[in-house]
C-alpha cells in the first residue's frame, strides 16, 4: 500500500498586482510636446513607495533612459527593470507601476509596489507540524 501525504501551502500577500500597460499619462495638465517622429525625452525619474532600494540604487536603474528620445516602449522597457531589480533580488511579489510624465519637469513618475507576506496557512501536515512549515516558507 502506499500512502500520498498532501502538504498544501497558501500564502496570503498583501499588495498590488502590477500590471499596467504602458501608456502616456500627463501629469500637471497640458499634453506632453513631442517632435513630428513622436519621441519625447526625460531629464528625470520620481519614485514612490520604495523601501527596499535607496534612490541611487534606483536612479542607476533609469540613468540609460536620461536625455535621449523615448516612446512609449522605452517607458515599458523601464518598468521592466525596475521589477525586474525586485524580482532578482528575491521580491517576487513587488514590482513597479508607471504613473505618468511631468512636462514641465521633464519627469517620469513610477510607484513601486513591494508585496509583503502576511499569513502562511499549512494544512494537512501529519508528519509535521505545521509552525516548522511556516517559518520554513518565511
Amino acid at each position: 500500500m502506499i500512502n500520498l501525504w498532501i502538504t498544501l501551502i497558501t500564502i496570503v500577500l498583501a499588495g498590488n498586482s502590477v500590471t499596467a500597460a504602458p501608456s502616456l499619462t500627463v501629469v500637471g495638465g497640458s499634453v506632453a510636446p513631442r517632435d513630428p517622429s513622436g519621441y519625447f525625452t526625460i531629464q528625470s525619474v520620481k519614485f514612490v513607495g520604495s523601501t527596499v532600494f535607496s534612490q541611487d540604487q534606483l536612479q542607476a536603474v533609469a540613468q540609460p533612459f536620461f536625455n535621449r528620445q523615448l516612446e512609449a516602449a522605452d517607458i515599458e522597457e523601464l518598468r521592466y527593470r525596475l521589477t525586474k531589480l525586485y524580482v532578482d533580488n528575491g521580491y517576487i511579489n513587488s514590482g513597479a507601476l508607471f504613473l505618468g510624465y511631468d512636462n514641465h519637469i521633464k519627469q517620469l513618475q513610477f510607484k513601486l509596489i513591494e508585496g509583503k507576506l502576511e499569513q502562511i496557512n499549512v494544512t494537512n501536515t501529519p508528519h509535521l507540524p505545521s509552525n516548522y512549515i511556516a517559518k520554513r516558507v518565511q
